[in-house]
């Protein structure tokens, strides 16, 4: 079986000890298992689109940080990189892992045409209501520093973000026939938006 992983940190041959490292030993066991024949595209290093397998593991890499429009995705010739990326690996299977980025809307639009399962992680649009976590304005106001005023990025502009991002979500998750869930929460919330999904339970030990 042939599976394309949609994801935020490129397979290495070593661990790098940030953030993320559990998703490269899932990656090794599936490819060892000799069962899979694993895919990635993923966020990384360099300035453009680029092939870069790891040992079994065919893989392609977009530039970390590459601006998105209005609609939420890349340059159309990004997307369209990606796109033929992923025909020329021809997965029996597309997991997108995660909704904080444009992953989930290229398998909702039907931008790559393969069967698509959505691993949800976090959802910004929840968060977005608490973002604050209790603090009272003057509180708030003392969060500012001279970080914040240079880079003219207040508390205020990331709840925003987690806000506006929350509609894309929101798309991600109408737009996926199978969803994975890791909390009773987490099902909850994906029902209330997308109440005709197929919902899978994940039981991930961190």
């Amino acid at each position: 079986m042939k599976v394309l992983w949609l994801c935020n940190f490129p397979l290495e041959d070593k661990d790098g000890g940030n953030t993320g490292t559990w998703l490269g030993a899932i990656a090794r066991g599936l490819s060892d298992s000799g069962a899979i024949e694993l895919g990635i595209i993923a966020f990384g290093q360099g300035e453009r689109f680029t092939r870069a397998d790891c040992g079994q593991v065919t893989q392609w890499i977009v530039p970390f940080g590459s601006s998105r429009g209005r609609d939420g995705l890349p340059s159309p010739s990004l997307v369209q990189k990606i796109s033929e990326a992923a025909s020329q690996f021809r997965p029996h299977l597309v997991h997108v892992w995660g909704t904080e980025y444009f992953w989930g809307i290229l398998t909702a639009r039907g931008l790559l045409p393969f069967p698509a399962l959505l691993e949800m992680d976090g959802l910004k649009l929840a968060i977005a209501k608490v973002f604050y976590g209790g603090l009272a304005p003057l509180q708030r106001l003392r969060c500012i520093g001279i970080k914040e005023v240079l880079k003219r990025r207040m508390l205020y502009h990331e709840r925003r973000d987690f806000e506006r991002w929350g509609t894309m979500e929101r798309e991600m998750i109408q737009g996926h026939r199978f969803i994975g869930t890791q909390s009773p929460w987490m099902a909850a919330q994906v029902q209330a938006i997308n109440p005709i999904g197929r919902l899978f339970k994940t039981e991930r030990v961190l």
